[in-house]
């Protein structure tokens, strides 16, 4: 998702048609359909690019998430901050929140959960409570 907002970021779209196109397509489409269907039903009805990719990469993918992604939340700074250093997010966050108050960064503190939830189901126990102590 994020090298997609990279690239039409770079080609000059608007902030609001990034997330129109990458986030909101995914929270509202894809993320429902794949915690529904599963992971398995989702690869087996994709196209054989997409079912070729995924054998290929899952593999790596795994790799790239525990043993590195994980390790790097544990062992770095807090994820809010790397959240908001992205200028879609910092945009969007201050979208939503135009005025910085406790309550402000609380919603977005549960937001943020919300959305990571979903790919915290695929973390380890340790990266889990790390990453939820930080949202939290």
């Amino acid at each position: 998702m994020m090298a997609q907002i990279e690239i039409l970021r770079k080609k000059g779209h608007s902030y609001s048609e990034i997330i129109n196109e990458s986030v909101i397509e995914s929270v509202d489409s894809l993320n429902p359909f794949i915690h529904a269907r599963g992971v398995s039903f989702t690869v087996a009805n994709s196209s054989t690019t997409a079912r070729l990719g995924s054998m290929t990469w899952a593999l790596r993918f795994d790799y790239i998430l525990t043993q590195q992604a994980l390790i790097a939340v544990d062992n770095g700074p807090p994820i809010s901050s790397n959240f908001l250093s992205d200028p879609v997010h910092a945009w969007c966050y201050s979208s939503l929140f135009p005025v910085e108050t406790s309550q402000s960064t609380f919603q977005c503190h549960q937001m943020l959960t919300l959305c990571d939830l979903n790919y915290v189901n695929l973390a380890t126990e340790v990266g889990k409570g790390k990453l939820l102590r930080e949202l939290g």
